[in-house]
């Protein structure tokens, strides 16, 4: 099964530094993915979810519910990689998916967002933590889970991500 690098960038506001991670690209198959973002913390406390980061040794401690979930997504698209923040010049394309949050999505982040500065906030599809950055600022109505996809496993995650 090929192997992703992926990150996430929030956006509008402010390009984050990604936590790189290499993660498993989704399997190609047309049952949705379980597509969530959870507030984590990274050191253990009561009620968090103990979780490691796909294939490396990085623990987060998740909070027990998903701040965002599928519902909460109106568009995830795919994007050429430097699509979003400007040309890259590699010999070998690869994709990014941009997420594009519901109204109430949106505000759910901007309130959990503003309280959790300098703290993780993790991507979980299907159950599996595939990156956990740290919010830089204030996070709105739109994401992009950055990597090194091929355009065909980033064309199966968004089209799963979109199916409800």
């Amino acid at each position: 099964m090929p192997r992703a690098l992926s990150r996430l960038f929030l956006l509008p506001v402010v390009f984050l530094p990604p936590i790189n991670c290499v993660a498993q690209a989704p399997k190609d198959d047309r049952r949705p993915a379980r597509f969530e973002l959870r507030l984590a913390q990274e050191t253990p406390g009561d009620g968090l979810v103990e979780a490691t980061v796909v294939n490396t040794d990085r623990k987060v401690y998740l909070f027990k519910f998903a701040l965002i979930t599928n519902n909460d997504v109106i568009e995830a698209r795919v994007v050429e990689e430097g699509g979003l923040f400007g040309a890259e010049s590699r010999a070998s394309s690869y994709f990014d998916i941009y997420v594009i949050f519901t109204e109430e999505g949106s505000q759910k982040m901007a309130r959990a967002s503003e309280t959790h500065i300098g703290k993780p906030i993790a991507i979980l599809v299907d159950g599996k933590v595939v990156s956990a950055p740290i919010v830089r600022s204030v996070i709105r109505d739109r994401a992009a889970i950055a990597g090194s996809f091929s355009k065909e496993e980033a064309e199966s995650l968004a089209s799963r991500i979109r199916s409800k």
